[in-house]
This record gives C-alpha cells, structure tokens and sequence, in this order.
C-alpha cells in the first residue's frame, strides 16, 4: 500500500474518532462534525441569520485553522494556494454551501451518517458521485468556470421555478380543503339551527333569537349533533365559527321587497390559527314574513366566499 493511501485512511479513521468524540460531547448525534453546518453556526453567531438554535462559534473551525497554522509551521510550507477566478469560485462556493446545507451537510456528514446507519445520505452520496463524474467528463471537454456557472444559474432558476409551482400548488390546495371543511361547517350550523318557519317568529325578524343566532364554535356544533368524530376531524373544525343575521332593512325597502328578509349565515376562519388572512363563507337565504302565517324559509340561496385581509 502506498504511503500516500495509508495517510488517507489514517486521517478518515482520525475524523471518525473526532465525530465520535464531538457527538459523546454535545454536538448532534446526526451530525458530530460538519464542515458546513460549523461555518452556518459561525455566521449565525455573527449576526448573517437569525435562526438562534444554530448560532454559535464552533471551536472545531477554531481548531482547524490552528492546527493548519502549526502543520504550516512545523513543515515550513508557507506557499499560498489559489486558483484563476476567485469571484467565480467564491459565487461556485456559495452554491455549494446552499445545497450541503439543503440536504445532507458537508461530504463528512454524508459519510458519517451513512456509517451510522441513516440510509438518507446513500441519496446524497450517488447524487455526489453522479455530480463529480458530469463535472469531470464537462472539464475534459474544455468547460469553463463561467460556462459552469452559467449553467448553474439557469439550473438554479429553473428549480426555483418549479419549487413555486409547488408552493402555489399546495396553497391551492389547503385553501380547497378550508373551503371543504367550512361547507361541512355551515351544514352543521344549519341542522342545529334550521331557520324556522314563519308562525315561529311573533316579533321583529331583525331581533328574532331563532333567525338571529350568535357565533358558534364548529366543535360546538358536533357536540350538539352527537357526531363521533375522529381527533383528525375534530382538529380540522378547530378554529371555525358560524353565525346568522338577518340583514337591517328600513319599512320602505321592506315592502317593495314585498316582505322578503335577507337571512345571511357566515362561516368564518383563518387568522392567527391559520397563519394567514381571515376568511369567510356566507350563504344567503330570502325569508318571507307572511301576513297570514304562510309558508317561509329558502326562497332562493347564494353562496359567497369573502377574503378580508
């Protein structure tokens, strides 16, 4: 074996150990050491992000460049190394850093964590296999970094294009189940509360308890049903309210309305239960008051959905 691959494997076996050693003395147990995600801690201690769990200053990079420094004095080596294009290599680095810390963490966290049985970093490890192999086969046919970095440009703007279609995609969605879940809502309020037929309300409508009915809670209107509903159900009705009016109209309108009230039930939610804008569902109902104890109820209905920010 040659002395350089025996250095090698000695120094893999050295940055095991030191995982080892880091996990058994507080760092993650997924992670023990990590290149990237200690210089994402260090900027965090330094004020470049505000996710407080990972702001730290990791004496492991401190520990790096000191013994880079003694290694350097102790041989001698004092040769500055570099390569054309620094801003093209530092915008490269970025990239980089943005898809270690998006997946997996550094090349040492990917093999440390496939050593300790998380199978997740085999994804990572072909996809780093697969990115040098296309790297290697680009460079020997005359790529440059600017092409390279072109190309990853327009990688980049792509997958961004396609992560907003799914983003928009899954807002559709949720806000199509919200929609559901309040239709569901509005027929329970309805069926503890059916509007009530004409011979029922003796007084004004306006002020009537039986078409006029205060904000509910949903669980409080399952719990009025008897409905057995599973926890998931009972959690999708968490933070939904129904209520019922009868819109203020004046003596006047009233009669040319020819006696026609507008009875209008509301569903409302959203919010900070939600984490967005409050929404509503309103159906719409005519009610005739009678002059001689007549039929009453749904002369016609509308459903509206109303956004107020």
């Amino acid at each position: 074996m040659k002395k350089e691959n025996l250095f090698v494997i000695l120094t893999g076996v050295v940055i095991g150990i030191a995982a080892l050693v880091l996990t058994a003395l507080g760092n993650p147990a997924n992670m023990g050491f990590c290149i990237a995600c200690f210089e994402r801690d260090i900027a965090g201690a330094v004020g470049l992000h505000s996710a407080a769990k990972v702001q730290y200053v990791r004496p492991e990079i401190i520990g790096l460049v000191l013994g880079s420094f003694l290694m350097a004095l102790a041989s001698k080596e004092w040769k500055a190394r570099a390569g054309s294009s620094p801003a093209l290599r530092f915008v490269l680095g970025a990239f980089v850093m943005i898809g270690a810390l998006a997946f997996l963490g550094c090349p040492l966290r990917m093999v440390l964590r496939l050593g300790g049985g998380d199978f997740n970093a085999v994804v990572g490890l072909i996809g780093f296999v697969a990115g040098i192999g296309i790297g290697v086969a680009f460079l020997k046919r005359g790529f440059t970094l600017i092409e390279v970095l072109v190309a990853s440009v327009i990688l980049t703007l792509g997958i961004v294009a396609v992560l907003g279609l799914f983003l928009q995609s899954y807002k559709l969605m949720t806000a199509s189940a919200r929609f559901e879940t309040a239709q569901r809502v509005l027929s329970y309020f309805e069926m503890v509360h059916p509007i009530p037929a004409v011979d029922q309300v003796t007084g004004d409508p306006l002020d009537d308890d039986l078409l006029n009915i205060a904000e509910e809670r949903a669980e409080n209107l399952a719990e009025d049903l008897e409905l057995d509903l599973s926890r998931s159900d009972r959690e999708d009705l968490s933070g939904y309210t129904a209520e019922r009016a009868v819109d203020d109209i004046d003596d006047d309108e009233l009669e040319r309305n020819g006696g026609l009230y507008t009875v209008r039930t509301t569903v409302k939610w959203g919010g900070d239960h939600f984490g967005g804008k409050k929404e509503s569902l309103s159906v719409v109902k005519l009610w005739w008051k009678g002059t001689s104890g007549g039929g009453s109820g749904a002369q016609r209905g509308r459903a509206d959905r109303l956004g107020d920010a």
